[in-house]
């Protein structure tokens, strides 16, 4: 009976070592990130504004591809829009803050673009800016192969980025009003994509640019005759 008992030790404290062993195989620092959260264009800080920190696993190969992310810890903002979030860094892994889609009315620009770099206080301001409501009138004509389609972009450097979504027109003649969002105080390219209708998805393109403001709506009027481009 003894030998047995000192048996199961012995299996139980190899156990524990192999485990031990692994969790050292997966060295970690404490390591600070602390920044800001407000909105650059109406120069407003952002409070109670929950920030995700995760770690970003991104894979090649001809079974999976892509991005993974896993969330580590999380914090919301104080009164002034300043958050700070002490962690074990696993040395070896990518950490940043995890955009958050859902459940806020803000987009959201990480400042620093800089990696974090474990055992440091790492500083990352984040510009959370309120969108604007780009309001459409529309008036469309000869929308003979569609959808018409809808959207707009930031024109940065002559460089068109950040998407907000689109609408799709299926009515060849109407008058309507469309709703949108995209960035305050900022050059805009609204555009609208037509396809001729032929094999080869032939999209015919029409661009109108123009700069919103601090104001909640921006309201534009366009005439769309898509037999024109």
């Amino acid at each position: 009976m003894k030998k047995f008992v000192l048996k199961s030790l012995t299996i139980i404290i190899v156990q524990l070592l192999i485990s031990c062993g692994s969790d050292d195989d997966q060295t970690s620092v404490l390591t600070t990130l602390k920044g800001r959260v407000y909105d650059v264009e109406r120069k407003v800080d952002v409070k109670d504004f929950k920030l995700v920190l995760g770690t970003i696993d991104c894979r090649f190969s001809n079974s999976l591809n892509g991005c993974f992310t896993d969330p580590v810890d999380s914090v919301w903002t104080d009164e002034k829009g300043n958050y700070s979030i002490t962690y074990n860094h696993v040395l070896g892994k990518k950490y940043n803050l995890l955009k958050q889609y859902y459940g806020t009315s803000y987009y959201t620009e990480i400042i620093q673009k800089d990696s974090i770099i474990p055992g440091k206080e790492n500083i990352k301001d984040v510009d959370a800016w309120y969108p604007v409501i780009l309001a459409l009138n529309l008036k469309i004509r000869n929308n003979n192969n569609e959808p018409l389609t809808v959207g707009n972009g930031i024109v940065d450097n002559d460089n068109i980025s950040y998407s907000f979504g689109t609408q799709n027109i299926f009515e060849q003649e109407k008058d309507t009003l469309i709703y949108l969002r995209t960035k305050p105080n900022s050059d805009i390219e609204v555009r609208f994509t037509y396809s001729t209708g032929n094999f080869n998805e032939d999209f015919h393109h029409y661009r109108e640019i123009a700069q919103t403001n601090l104001a909640d709506t921006l309201r534009l009027s366009y005439t769309i005759d898509c037999s024109t481009f």
